[in-house]
């Protein structure tokens, strides 16, 4: 592609980004924002208005009403506006059709903002006079959130950081002294942002308007376009920036008055909060205005720990005021050095280019400046360890090691296992390391014990097996994870001189392939150590033994992400089904028909998972090699973010052609196998199987669940229940627990969908996909809907003594 060309392309990805930003919307994913939905309403109602039961009966109905208007919208005016857009609007619209667009934009933008109006004013009808006043502050979020639903980073001059949104992330861990403190700042400044965001979406728009006519007087109505004199294209190209530049004046001018009124309240809260959490919300935002810039928010994680330790309600006074006299000390010298970084970074556009080299290097050596300081810091805190016996203090500035790792009594599928044994070998998502499975548990050790009901002897045979297992896993192993946590945090590197960060191949390569000894070493260290364990148990043990061990051999070869072949399952790890099936009480019969299973298809099941799990490697492998060339080609400017993504797709055609189907394969193949399982249980197991696997399998659908049954179920357990309540809460269980379902269930069809695409799939199946990221957000908005709807409904059925009990309802507060 010629330079006229990519130039030419570039203009056209502008417009696209412009007009098809993701940002998750309910009603429409094109710049438009979500209803009011019930938590955000709850929430903000809590914080600053209060309602008495009897006006939370009201708004209630009101919010109801408001839904139920939203609906008949997104089947009306939604729609015909996703039509226009999926009609009208591919390719190169020209200027008529990009005005129209706009017009319909503004149009639903200001049906949107009247919705929220007409529900909050029917809100303030509701409440008493001196709390409509505090309604004002909702008012002022909501609008903020319909604002910038589109509102990116700051990755152009013309987008100050989004302070509001780290605000929100920030303020929920302030105590309320603390709140009470920054209260009135923060009301001033969501007041004072709202004008000028109004005008930043009106100079955005303007943008647009200004890239058609420019497009259109021009003549070009393709990208790329067809064959045209070179050098009248450089001309039309240099007309189409200069205009783009004047319209983009505005939007530049709102974006540094929004930095300024930023800049104020961060150094305001800064002094209002000394002790720790202004400077947090300080490095957040400075995060986020030099991202390019390496600056490390925290050294040493330091802050972010003391910060965590001082919120612990029961730490000893002596160790807080300790803690406390340690990070007056420190902030304010780290600070020093923090404010000579900004004021290097601050005059990078007073001073020549030539002095950018100078700068970078200046920067890095404040950045080991304020590294050394954080580590001495840190050292004086674990001295604190040595005169206390308190965990909550060593577990984060203790001593840890390889040891502690091996010996760890936690089991290794526990989600709650304890930081302080695992953070020198700390086995990462997303890595070489993290294909490295962790070594059989102590815990794993006593169960097998109880199991076997050993004999003394047998005991000691176990025992002697097990320490033999942990020298073998310390000696080949343990220095293999520690070489390739090294390489891969070295894999990137950012480069003072050329202000860049670098993919460093040698490490990249070099922590792959420790990754992949160590797995192997692993997965035979495990098999010599259950088959050891075999030859010692009467032949009647022997199956059970068996599932242990096809348990931690599905652990070793289910790591590793899939980006290419199932790109939705990247986020999340693949659970073990060994782990659900040990779970259950099983009959002799269920353990017959299930040994049975086992025995037929686990060699042909670990096969197939060991192959999937050599794709995963090579995946990884090539993706991180390819960022490293197009990131150096667009660094230097001989490709473009469209050939960033013809590059992956090339990539991804390729793995399929070289892969076939393997990962696909072994996905069906592993579903089907916990469906032969749970076809060997009876009832009541299958049942529980079916829902643990199906929750496991499924955390997109179910992670983040807001679930009103566990405060049902405990209500219900009250003895001080009348007649009444009892049967007025179990009517309620027994409807929601039929919603619940039937929404879930909808929701894990749509994400078996969603989970399905990847380089297998082809352009045309693709068109499908937004459209079931789109039903797959509205079923997860009426689930949480009929959620929080039926919270409040207890929280009336129930007196304050029994609400106090139930720790979903302790936050309500709507008395």
């Amino acid at each position: 592609m010629s330079r006229v060309h990519r130039l030419i392309s570039c203009l056209g990805l502008l417009l696209a980004v412009c007009l098809c930003r993701p940002v998750g919307a309910q009603v429409s994913s094109e710049l438009l924002s979500d209803p009011f939905d019930s938590r955000d309403l709850t929430r903000l109602l809590q914080q600053y208005v209060s309602p008495s039961v009897s006006q939370w009966i009201r708004i209630e109905g009101a919010h109801q009403a408001y839904l139920s208007r939203f609906e008949r919208l997104e089947e009306t005016e939604f729609v015909r506006h996703r039509t226009f857009v999926a009609e009208r609007m591919s390719g190169v619209p020209d200027a008529a059709t990009l005005r129209e667009f706009l017009r319909r934009l503004k149009s639903i933008r200001r049906i949107l903002a009247d919705e929220d109006e007409r529900l909050l004013r029917e809100i303030s009808l509701i409440l008493e006079e001196d709390q409509q006043a505090a309604l004002q502050h909702i008012q002022n979020i909501r609008e903020r959130e319909r604002l910038t639903v589109a509102y990116g980073g700051r990755s152009n001059a013309d987008q100050a950081v989004a302070l509001w949104r780290i605000l929100d992330q920030w303020v929920v861990n302030l105590t309320p002294s603390e709140l009470k403190l920054v209260e009135l700042e923060l009301s001033d400044y969501q007041a004072r942002v709202i004008p000028l965001l109004l005008l930043w979406q009106a100079a955005q728009d303007s943008v647009l308007i200004a890239l058609a006519d420019e497009l259109a007087a021009s003549g070009i109505q393709s990208f790329p376009p067809a064959d045209s004199d070179p050098a009248e294209l450089e001309r039309t190209l240099a007309a189409i920036r200069e205009g783009l530049q004047q319209a983009r004046k505005q939007s530049v001018a709102t974006a540094d008055k929004l930095e300024q009124i930023n800049l104020r309240l961060v150094r305001t809260l800064e002094s209002l909060l000394p002790d720790g959490r202004g400077r947090e919300l300080r490095m957040r935002y400075l995060d986020h205005r030099y991202p390019e810039a390496g600056i490390d928010p925290d050294p040493g994680g330091l802050l972010a720990a003391c910060l965590i330790l001082l919120g612990d309600p029961d730490l000893p006074e002596e160790l807080e005021l300790s803690v406390r006299e340690v990070l007056a000390a420190y902030l304010p010298a780290d600070g020093h050095h923090l404010d000579r970084m900004v004021a290097l970074l601050e005059k990078q556009d007073e001073e020549p280019l030539a002095s950018d080299s100078e700068r970078r290097i200046q920067l890095g050596q404040i950045q080991e400046l304020r590294m050394e300081l954080s580590q001495q810091v840190r050292r004086s805190l674990v001295g604190l360890v040595e005169h206390s016996s308190d965990r909550r203090i060593a577990r984060f500035f203790g001593p840890t090691g390889v040891e502690q790792f091996i010996t760890n009594d936690d089991d290794p599928e526990s989600v709650a296992s304890s930081s302080e044994n695992v953070q020198d070998v700390d086995l990462t998502r997303g890595g070489p390391s993290d294909f490295i499975s962790r070594p059989i548990s102590t815990r794993s050790i006593g169960t097998l014990r109880a199991l076997l009901e050993a004999e003394s002897w047998v005991d000691a045979i176990l025992e002697t097996l097990y320490q033999d297992y942990l020298n073998d896993w310390r000696d080949q192993i343990a220095p293999l994870v520690e070489q390739c946590k090294k390489l891969q945090s070295n894999i990137h590197r950012y480069d003072h001189v050329s202000e860049t960060v670098r993919v460093d191949r040698d490490a990249l390569v070099g922590a792959y392939a420790l990754a992949q000894q160590a797995s192997r070493l692993v997965g035979e260290l495990d098999t010599a150590f259950f088959d050891d364990l075999l030859l010692t148990v009467s032949e009647e043990l022997q199956p059970d033994i068996r599932r242990h061990q096809l348990q931690h051999s599905l652990d070793l070869l289910i790591r590793g992400s899939d980006p290419i072949f199932s790109p939705r399952r990247v986020a999340y790890a693949t659970p073990n089904v060994m782990i659900q099936l040990g779970r259950l009480q099983l009959a002799n019969e269920e353990r017959v028909r299930v040994d049975a299973l086992l025995q037929s298809n686990a060699t042909e099941l670990l096969a197939l998972a060991a192959r999937a799990r050599d794709v995963r490697f090579d995946c990884e492998r090539r993706i991180h090699e390819l960022n490293q060339r197009m990131e150096e080609r667009l660094s230097d400017g001989s490709a473009t973010s469209a050939d960033y993504g013809m590059a992956y797709r090339a990539l991804s055609d390729e793995l399929l052609a070289t892969y076939g189907t393997t990962s696909v394969d072994w996905t069906q193949a592993y579903g089907s196998f916990a469906q032969a399982l749970s076809e060997r249980l009876d009832v009541g197991n299958r049942e529980a199987f079916l829902r643990d696997w199906l929750q496991a399998s499924h955390p997109a659908v179910f992670r983040q669940a807001v679930d009103a049954r566990p405060a049902l179920v405990t209500s219900l357990e009250f003895e001080d229940l009348s007649a009444e309540q009892i049967e007025t809460i179990t009517g309620v269980l027994v409807d929601y627990e039929r919603t619940f379902t039937d929404l879930s269930r909808e929701l894990v069809e749509i994400d078996l969908r969603l989970g399905a695409f990847g380089a297998h799939t082809s352009e045309e199946e693709y068109d499908q996909w937004r459209v079931l990221q789109q039903q797959f957000k509205s079923a997860v908005f009426n689930r949480d809907q009929a959620s929080m709807s039926v919270l409040r409904r207890l929280y009336l059925y129930l007196t304050p003594e029994q609400r106090a009990r139930i720790p979903a309802l302790r936050g309500f507060a709507l008395d």
